[in-house]
């Protein structure tokens, strides 16, 4: 027969056994911080960072995929050119910059140079 004294010390309790318990949720919540919440307030602020850098001339796409230029830069608004048409947009409504206005290249006509011939083969040409 087994006594009661015995049989009491089996059981492990205390301290130990609640620490143990706890840390696999524990486990879980640090994961879910680097894998999940860590970088989306990174991509958070980055966005942010780029609505305040916002010029007049970037060229931008917004959340509904429309491709405007910047006409004009408010607080909370930014005018766009579609076209011919000059729209208020919300700034948090711009999904991204496409094109800076620093970045965009010159839009430069081509000079064409007059080709001059050489007397040498002029004279070349009408000797033959």
């Amino acid at each position: 027969m087994i006594s009661t004294a015995f049989a009491q010390t089996a059981t492990t309790g205390g301290m130990e056994g609640a620490l143990f318990s706890y840390f696999p949720l524990l486990l879980v919540f640090v994961v879910f911080y680097f894998l999940i919440l860590r970088p989306q307030l990174k991509r958070g602020k980055e966005h942010r960072n780029m609505l305040e850098t916002l010029k007049r001339g970037d060229t931008i796409v917004t959340a509904g995929g429309l491709h405007a230029e910047i006409a004009k830069v408010n607080d909370d608004t930014v005018d766009i050119m579609l076209g011919d048409a000059r729209v208020t947009l919300a700034k948090g409504s711009i999904a991204q910059v496409l094109i800076r206005a620093t970045e965009k290249p010159e839009m430069k006509t081509p000079t064409k140079t007059p080709k001059t011939k050489s007397k040498a083969k002029t004279a070349k040409k009408k000797a033959a």
